[in-house]
């Protein structure tokens, strides 16, 4: 922060003392994302003598608006993989062990509907619905982009009969058959293919780099293939462009060099 604001601010700390805790916070090195989840949490949990919530005091706004200046939120990836890459090395359904069949599942469902791995393991075959060549799972839990007044999300995955290696709808049905015997009395859609524990790790077994990325990976890719952006949100569950555009929104990468251009001509 400039000398002037740092000031004006430290004279202002010893009176009010939520200002100090965010102030700590951001000489700890703390992102602004960070600094702004914590005002959110002394917002709902707090109020001053006004009535007026912490978030909205004009001296946090205008510590909030320095941070963001100092410390402006940056995506992840500046570039992101290219999902026909990973889907050509995709292996056929009929070949694939536990694991593997497992791991294929979650790459697919990660990529056709745009969520989180987070949210694939909240899957439950209780919220499961199988209409016109389609499975169609409701999501009761709450998520991060859950918002009051919207209706659940729901992950579709659609029959692709054009490919039956990429068919998602199909390769879902093989599973749940091939783990009925493992599944006993849980619901959830993903079984732990590891004797040593009962608990759905299936997408934490993903290498972590494609396990962070696939979201970003599926939205860039509809874009670049001039799918309208309303679509992409809705699938997503984001409400806002910007959301997409500054965070998920990436270049691909290829591997396509000039030299390579020019050798391969």
């Amino acid at each position: 922060m400039t000398s002037g604001s740092n000031f004006v601010l430290e004279q202002r700390l010893v009176q009010f003392i939520p200002l100090r805790y965010l102030m700590t916070m951001f000489k700890s090195g703390a992102s602004y994302s960070f600094i702004n989840t914590a005002r959110s949490a002394l917002s709902a949990l707090t109020s001053l003598h006004s009535r007026e919530t912490i978030g909205s005091h004009p001296l946090i706004k205008r510590f909030l608006k320095s941070v963001y200046e100092l410390r402006t939120p940056q995506p992840r990836y500046k570039r992101i993989w290219d999902v026909s890459v990973v889907l050509r090395t995709l292996s056929p359904n009929e070949s694939l062990t536990l694991k593997q069949l497992t791991q294929k599942l979650v790459v697919l469902i990660a990529l056709t509907s745009a969520q989180r791995l987070r949210t694939l393991q909240l899957l439950d075959l209780n919220r499961l619905g199988i209409e016109n060549n389609r499975a169609v799972f409701c999501l009761s839990n709450k998520l991060k982009q859950s918002r009051p007044g919207v209706k659940p999300m729901e992950v579709v995955l659609a029959s692709y009969p054009e490919e039956e290696s990429l068919d998602a709808f199909g390769l879902l049905k093989q599973y749940i058959q091939v783990t009925a015997n493992l599944r006993g009395d849980k619901t959830q859609l993903f079984v732990s293919f590891s004797p040593h524990t009962s608990q759905p790790r299936a997408p934490r077994q993903l290498n972590p780099a494609l396990a962070h990325s696939t979201r970003a990976a599926a939205v860039s890719a509809a874009s670049q293939r001039n799918l309208p952006v309303e679509d992409i949100l809705t699938t997503a569950g984001w409400s806002s462009e910007g959301t997409f555009a500054m965070f998920h929104k990436k270049p691909i990468a290829t591997s396509m060099t000039f030299a390579r251009t020019i050798l391969d001509a």
